[in-house]
């Protein structure tokens, strides 16, 4: 018999497939998982369970929602609630009010069911907002409760390539309002109020807006800068966007310019502004000269089909197809790009989702098209781009639901967080330059929990993620606005008081009291109770909103279960034959190293005890104080020809675990 101590000091592998479970080759293999469930790995190789979720809100008339960020500094940042035709706005843990009671509110042009395409690029104040199915919108803070929503006011385009037909434009007058527009053949539709139009007579370029429409050859426009004359002109160019043929679905600001592409008609198009002037669209000046700040237009021509589904703003100018993923570059490494010097190569052939990506350092983190993959795209250099590489190639399973949105929550622990279209919440312990990878799941606490939406901002000291959660309400489905708190960093040993490691909940701070209420968003729901540090016994919600606790109290925490679950890849130690995948092992100890901890259970996958903290001398009518050191743990494991272990939080209290190390019992034989 051979007794083995392997140690696991580090837990950045994260949750793998069980496609992976066998493969002990791999060196990191040491540091993954079975199941890592609402534990999250930090960077440097620790484990903490994921704090909870304060309850802000109920959506609009408990509508879905969407979540978009507003960052205008690390003090000043707001979530914006999309829901039907409607934005609502949240600011200091808080949404905002016009007068207490009463939400601010701001009619929006986006029904419920074009939401998820809404893409975004902000500009201090101003956010621009692109959708296929709405005309590009412009939103506007001016004060914390005052903003505006408008049609953005292009000038001067964008257009199509010029007319090659013998069709002629003639303008009943050179210059005004209510000008009609007569073309030789039929050419405009009822869709086409809103479009522009540019007119050559001799060397000069003129533009006008289509304001209403008489027949399918006469229009009413409004003549934005004069024509040469009233002459007919087969030179002509219509507007690129338009109910008729579709509004862009992507947007980003990169050099100086606003760049927007994918409309329904021109999916493979991309259009950038005027240097410095983004909403001027002029493709040259009115003489035709064509000039470096001149506005771009330039379609992807590559033999694939590639609907742009999103821009990033990186070395380069990053395009994610549908087919592949490119980069606009002009042709020397200092030069800035301009109409006549661009142009856009394919970097890669992955494919990408209609998701947003994420931007860590210079790496794009993307979806692949699919939607059940995630993948890193990274220049190497400004020259050449690293080939795409999976990030989520151990821990596909995770993914199945089809990822819906992700976010990167840089401080305090660099993770990117993702929902999928089955409500699942996982999250990524991202590191780069440490070669830290580790995919891990965050299921919310409550009945049939689903996270909807998700979205970061700054917090002072932090980053705050901000989630959308359906759950079912003693028997009502209900949808929430919630946001993950900050992590309680405890002065002692015995400060307990501060910590919310339970969902939708909500905290009491004042005078002692024995009735908690404010909870009619949980009513006859079972909630977890920490009251001035200490463990409480469970509670179901009263019709008025109300728990009863059994002694009074000045700080509580009250909020939905989550319980954190770890159980590490199985023991598979190489012992003095080799392998001992195939000899019968044993766990008789294990020893845990903790940090700041109390309550938690160790065992095998059928059996659990619970973690003891107290010693013979501790009071039994009081909370032990939080642990910090070394548990040498007895286990009810038998003999077997695998073995692992589980590690629960069951309380709401913090479990950091920093090391294990089993006492592994092996029958040792030599293969014959």
């Amino acid at each position: 018999m051979t007794t083995l101590t392997p140690l696991m000091a580090s837990f950045n592998g994260g949750e793998w497939s069980p496609e992976l479970w066998g493969r002990s080759d791999i060196a990191k293999y040491v540091n993954a998982a079975k199941k890592q469930s609402n534990f999250i790995s930090l960077p440097e190789g620790p484990l903490k369970p994921r704090p909870g979720t304060f309850y802000v809100s109920p959506t609009k008339d408990n509508l879905t929602a969407r979540l978009l960020p507003f960052e205008f500094s690390s003090i000043q940042a707001y979530i914006i609630e999309c829901t039907n035709l409607l934005f609502r706005f949240y600011k200091d843990n808080g949404i905002i009010e016009t007068v207490p009671g009463s939400p601010y509110e701001l009619v929006s042009p986006y029904l419920e069911a074009t939401l998820p395409n809404i893409k975004y690029a902000q500009s201090n104040d101003v956010i621009y907002l692109v959708n296929p199915a709405v005309r590009p919108q412009k939103l506007t803070r001016t004060g914390h409760a005052s903003w505006t929503i408008t049609p953005i006011d292009f000038q001067d385009g964008p257009y199509l390539d010029l007319n090659v037909t013998a069709t002629t434009f003639t303008p009943a007058a050179a210059t005004g309002t209510g000008i009609n527009l007569t073309a030789s053949t039929a050419t405009f539709a009822a869709t086409d109020v809103g479009r522009h139009v540019r007119i050559k007579q001799g060397t000069t370029w003129g533009w006008a807006i289509i304001t209403a429409f008489t027949s399918a050859t006469v229009v009413v426009i409004t003549i934005k800068s004069d024509f040469a004359s009233t002459a007919a002109s087969k030179n002509w160019r219509m507007g690129a966007w338009s109910d008729t043929l579709g509004w862009p679905s992507v947007v980003i600001f990169y050099e100086r310019r606003l760049f927007l592409g994918n409309s329904a008609t021109l999916p493979q198009t991309l259009w950038g502004s005027e240097s410095d002037n983004f909403e001027s669209m002029a493709p040259s000046k009115t003489t035709d000269t064509i000039v470096d700040s001149s506005a771009i237009t330039y379609t992807i021509d590559d033999n694939q089909v590639h609907n742009i589904q999103w821009l990033s703003s990186s070395e380069k100018l990053t395009i994610g197809t549908s087919s592949g993923e490119f980069a606009a570059q002009a042709s020397t490494l200092n030069e800035g790009l301009t109409p006549t010097n661009i142009t856009i190569r394919n970097k890669s052939r992955i494919g990408s989702a209609n998701v947003s990506p994420v931007l860590i350092e210079q790496s794009t983190i993307f979806v692949q098209t699919a939607g059940r993959s995630i993948y890193e795209f990274v220049f190497d250099d400004i020259n050449s781009p690293v080939n795409s590489t999976e990030v989520s190639i151990f821990s596909k399973h995770m993914l199945r639901g089809f990822v819906r949105e992700i976010s990167y929550q840089k401080k305090p622990w660099n993770l990117i967080w993702g929902c999928c279209q089955d409500g699942s919440l996982f999250a990524v312990t991202f590191l780069k330059e440490q070669e830290v990878l580790a995919f891990h799941r965050h299921p919310i606490g409550g009945t049939n929990a689903k996270v909807l939406s998700i979205a970061t901002i700054p917090n002072p000291g932090s980053n705050q993620v901000w989630l959308v959660v359906e759950r079912l309400i003693n028997g009502s489905v209900k949808r929430y606005v919630e946001y993950i708190t900050d992590e309680y960093v405890p002065e002692d040993k015995d400060d307990k008081d501060g910590f919310v490691y339970t969902d939708s909940s909500l905290e009491y701070f004042g005078a002692p009291v024995t009735k908690i209420t404010r909870l009619d968003h949980i009513i006859g729901e079972e909630v977890q109770i920490l009251a001035n540090g200490a463990s409480h016994p469970n509670r179901i919600v009263a019709s008025d909103g109300s728990v009863t606790l059994n002694r009074p109290t000045t700080i509580a925490q009250v909020g939905l279960k989550n319980e954190s679950e770890f159980i590490p890849l199985n023991f598979e130690p190489i012992g003095q034959f080799g392998s001992t995948l195939q000899q019968k092992k044993t766990i008789d100890r294990l020893a845990i190293q903790l940090s700041s901890s109390l309550g938690g259970v160790l065992g095998d996958e059928s059996d659990q005890y619970d973690i003891a903290y107290r010693s013979p001398s501790m009071p039994m009518d009081q909370s032990p104080p939080l642990f910090t050191g070394k548990i040498i743990q007895k286990m009810p494991n038998g003999w077997d020809d695998t073995q692992s272990i589980v590690i629960k939080r069951t309380q709401p209290f913090p479990l950091n675990i920093l090391a294990i190390s089993p006492r592994i019992s092996i029958v040792e034989e030599p293969t014959v």
